[in-house]
């Protein structure tokens, strides 16, 4: 009796295996926030000194080259989306008259339509940093 009363004392309680799974799931996020922001930053890093708008074919082209420097395709295109939306790249467009090809080599003219857009971007991050400094 002594020795099964032993036995249940180091079992496992459901409670114990609750936050055994919860200490795992957490640990996969923050490894999957890691990936990501790993990913964010090999992409800025890359591209942050292209101050360009790029073509159509380019961005297409970004993906595969990129994806191929060990970060997973998914976590590339976070990346990418990330790039494109950021404030430099929004600037790149409205200041630019072409799109450039990876080389460099003009591509196709960047069209009003496009700048209009990359001005409406630009309002909605300086809308969001505003509230992020509210907040903070």
């Amino acid at each position: 009796m002594n020795t099964h009363n032993q036995l249940t004392q180091t079992l496992p309680t459901k409670k114990d295996k609750a936050i055994a799974q919860k200490a795992r799931e957490l640990a996969e996020q923050k490894a999957a926030q890691e990936a990501t922001k790993a990913a964010k930053d090999f992409v800025f890093k890359t591209l942050g000194s292209m101050r360009m708008p790029l073509s159509k074919d380019a961005t297409k082209r970004v993906h595969s080259f990129l994806s191929g420097q060990g970060h997973g395709y998914k976590k590339i295109k976070q990346g990418v989306f990330r790039w494109f939306n950021c404030r430099k790249y929004q600037e790149a467009i409205i200041n630019s008259p072409y799109h450039y090809n990876l080389d460099g080599t003009q591509a196709e003219p960047v069209r009003q339509v496009q700048k209009n857009h990359a001005q409406v971007v630009l309002r909605q991050i300086n809308i969001r940093n505003r509230a992020k400094a509210l907040n903070n």
